[in-house]
């Protein structure tokens, strides 16, 4: 796991995109800006995208999401996003080149 806010501050979000797929990782964030960049500026994505769309009630609430998500569904290749109402999921596939 790696934090960009820890290891890299002040790093664009194209450059985030580029460092999750160099190094094979998937994106977890609340920022709404990456599915505008993959999807409307047709940026390369990572393996997986989870956008959070909901402001935590607490502070252990996405992480708990989260690995209910890793249990019940497939990230890989997918760009995720998790609401109170419920998990929907795009393909990455044709922003993901194999």
């Amino acid at each position: 796991m790696a934090a960009v806010i820890e290891t890299t501050p002040g790093t664009s979000d194209e450059g985030v995109l580029i460092r999750a797929r160099e190094e094979d990782r998937t994106l977890v964030t609340f920022d709404s800006d990456y599915g505008t960049l993959i999807f409307r500026d047709r940026n390369v994505a990572p393996p997986a995208v989870v956008y959070f769309r909901l402001v935590p009630r607490e502070p252990l609430e996405p992480a708990r999401a989260l690995q209910q998500l890793l249990k019940e569904t497939t990230l890989a290749g997918q760009f995720t996003v998790v609401e109170r109402q419920g998990v929907r999921q795009r393909s990455l596939r044709r922003f993901f080149p194999s």
